[in-house]
């Protein structure tokens, strides 16, 4: 398991590699109810089987550079197989900085925010899934997509 927390997980003018190669099914990166807040630092989270950051609350990325993996060789009982994301939270803002998040398995996202998507301040951005049949590399569900002043790959 790489690192979890059920609060707010902050990372502060640090570089944090947070890998997870469990056979289970843990994120590189998790907290089951608060924030993920990443200011000013350099992050690398990867999961084997899951997503690389994750959380039911927000994740707010401030001019940082942040790389997510996230891989998910789930399957259905039909034997389709399952995807997921690399960076998913209820509403994801990235301020600056150099993000790139790569999920793969069918019907992966990149970055998929459950309500919001917020990408400001010259933040450079590389959303990717590499199975064919994946969903948008970047998504919102409730369609919610903001995009000021920034480069989107």
């Amino acid at each position: 398991m790489g690192i979890y927390g059920k609060g707010d997980i902050t990372i502060a003018n640090s570089r944090v590699e947070s890998v997870s190669t469990s056979g289970n099914y843990y994120a590189g990166m998790m907290s089951s109810s608060g924030n993920i807040i990443v200011e000013d630092s350099s992050v690398n989270a990867v999961s084997a089987n899951d997503a690389g950051i994750m959380t039911n609350g927000d994740i707010i990325i401030t001019d940082s550079d942040v790389k997510a993996t996230g891989e998910f060789p789930g399957v259905y009982d039909d034997g389709d197989e399952i995807g997921i994301f690399a960076i998913g939270g209820e509403n994801i803002s990235i301020s600056g900085g150099t993000v790139t998040a790569v999920s793969t398995g069918k019907y992966a996202n990149g970055i998929y925010g459950f309500s919001s998507v917020r990408i400001s301040d010259n933040a450079e951005v590389v959303a990717e899934t590499s199975n064919e049949d994946s969903w948008p590399a970047l998504c919102g569900t409730s369609e919610n997509i903001y995009l000021f002043q920034q480069s989107v790959c």
